[in-house]
């Protein structure tokens, strides 16, 4: 038997510039009641957000995306993953597990926000970067290349992590701080300011 459809692409429509191409967006309308966790929850025909085509959204899972968020390209939202606000999420990111990407974030090329993370503000995560445990990255911070944003770590304002970096435990990175190369941001470290933490790769 086939399981029903959580949602439904309406025919409300919008048409986005990206990368000079015209891309029409979807608007998506819940077909099923359900909870994601005990702060969210969607209630059957509420509006959410827009995307490109089904594949960008799971039909299986309690994923969602807000009413003014929008993902497109082969870029998709899976597991218990929420995104709202004015978000973009495209190329082929991946927002899945239990991760929150909210306020004016940017995930797109091949980056992938996985377990409890969130990523919010005005942050941008891509390359082949991978956000996951219980990281948050937020404000103007921006993590890319091959980095790995893991634990229990914070990466905020106008932080980097670039390259093969990783950023893990309990480690912050804040102010316009650079974490780069193969260098392992962890423990309680600290970095701040103008600081640059790098090894070689």
């Amino acid at each position: 038997m086939a399981r029903k459809q959580r949602y439904v692409l309406t025919d409300e429509t919008k048409t986005i510039i990206h990368e000079g191409k015209e891309i029409i967006l979807h608007k998506i309308k819940a077909l099923q009641t359900f909870n994601m966790d005990e702060f969210h929850s969607v209630t059957y025909l509420d509006d959410g957000g827009w995307i490109e085509k089904e594949s960008n959204l799971s039909q299986t899972s309690h994923a969602w995306i807000g009413r003014d968020s929008m993902v497109f390209g082969d870029a998709t939202v899976d597991d218990n993953a929420f995104i709202y606000g004015s978000v973009q999420i495209f190329g082929r990111a991946q927002i899945k597990g239990k991760a929150r990407v909210y306020g004016r974030a940017r995930v797109y090329e091949d980056a992938v926000i996985d377990g409890n993370a969130r990523v919010y503000g005005r942050a941008t995560v891509h390359g082949h970067a991978l956000v996951d445990g219980n990281a948050q990255v937020s404000d103007e911070a921006n993590i890319y290349d091959d980095a790995h944003v893991t634990g229990n770590t914070e990466i905020s304002e106008n932080a980097t992590v670039c390259e093969k970096a990783t950023a893990t435990d309990c480690s912050k990175a804040y102010g316009h701080s650079k974490i780069y190369g193969t260098f392992c941001l962890s423990g309680r470290m600290r970095a701040g300011g103008s600081m640059t933490m790098g090894k070689k790769q």
